[in-house]
């Protein structure tokens, strides 16, 4: 979690690629990724960080509906 705090960039871009892999469970790990970072950073800065994420993906993948349902599960997108 430290990791995730000093270095927040580093983890969109992981789950960037983890969404540009394709597939389930790298979509679920890309959802993963982007709540961990929200607890990590925490309040709002954190909520905000992972939801402009998500949603930065969801229009750069508009039509893979597994990622966007992922992102949704774990509270990420409306």
């Amino acid at each position: 979690m430290k990791e995730m705090v000093a270095s927040p960039a580093t983890w969109l871009t992981k789950a960037e690629k983890m969404a540009d892999a394709r597939g389930t469970n790298n979509y679920k790990a890309a959802a993963d990724i982007l709540a961990d970072l929200r607890e990590a950073v925490g309040g709002e800065e954190g909520d905000k960080i992972a939801r402009r994420h998500a949603s930065l993906l969801a229009q750069k993948y508009p039509t893979l509906n597994q990622l966007k349902a992922s992102l949704r599960k774990r509270g990420l997108l409306d």
